[in-house]
């Protein structure tokens, strides 16, 4: 008989520490929730050049990341880390297969999210992120992210690209003078 009231009396103190962490979780997501607006956008961080829904412009895109998304994700990546005119570019690479593989065991929510941080961060100023929401954002609706990272990342290479074909300044201050002995 003693060792069933002991058995109970665990049982239920386990419970209670679930109960309490249970709790505690939810206190935290409540307080996050009370004050999101501090989780939106940290000073100093740019907003994106298009909106999370602007996924149907172009239409060819969007078919094509609703069909096969993986195609997507390859282009982005080929243009932030080879070439951002896409020359040599192959539909299928070893990127694409990579998330169409990550994709059979439902993580392409990974792949879609760092792919997300590079884009921010290549960005001046950086672009605004926030892991929780872009998370949901590659979990819940990742052709409508993969899309948005496309059209940012042609968006940024195209400005990188116009700081680079500037004309370089003459330099003033330096001057030759010919010397006559």
């Amino acid at each position: 008989m003693a060792v069933l009231i002991s058995v109970r009396d665990y049982l239920q103190a386990a419970s209670y520490k679930q109960l309490t962490r249970d709790l505690q979780w939810v206190q935290q997501v409540d307080h996050y929730a009370k004050n999101s607006e501090k989780l939106t956008q940290p000073a100093g961080e740019a907003e994106w050049s298009t909106g999370f829904f602007e996924c149907f412009n172009p239409i060819d895109t969007c078919l094509i990341t609703c069909c096969c998304p993986c195609i997507t994700f390859g282009k982005t990546h080929h243009r932030l880390h080879k070439d951002p005119q896409l020359r040599n570019y192959s539909v299928v690479n070893a990127s694409c297969l990579g998330w169409w593989a990550t994709s059979w065991f439902g993580l392409q929510c990974i792949g879609t999210l760092l792919q997300g941080n590079v884009i921010a961060h290549r960005s001046q100023p950086k672009l605004s992120t926030n892991i929780g929401v872009d998370f949901l954002k590659s979990w819940c609706c990742h052709c409508c992210f993969l899309i948005q990272q496309d059209k940012e990342a042609e968006h940024l290479l195209a400005k990188e690209e116009q700081v680079v074909m500037q004309e370089p300044r003459k330099q003033e201050g330096m001057a030759y003078q010919a010397q006559y002995n």
